[in-house]
């Protein structure tokens, strides 16, 4: 199973911001951007979505 690149991405934005509220590192503006626009468009994976959005409040 090949892993592609936007869910490479997706990955790299979790492993910042779901990290609970003491270790959570901020996204950028552009790396929000990004990551909504993967969301938005249905390239990103459903669970990596739920997670990204959960994450944000």
């Amino acid at each position: 199973m090949k892993i592609s690149s936007v869910d490479l991405e997706m990955r790299s934005y979790l492993q910042r911001i779901a990290t609970g509220p003491e270790l959570s590192k901020d996204l950028s503006e552009e790396e929000t951007y990004h990551a909504m626009t993967h969301i938005l468009a249905g390239s990103a994976d459903e669970v990596q979505s739920a997670i990204f959005l959960i994450a944000l409040r």
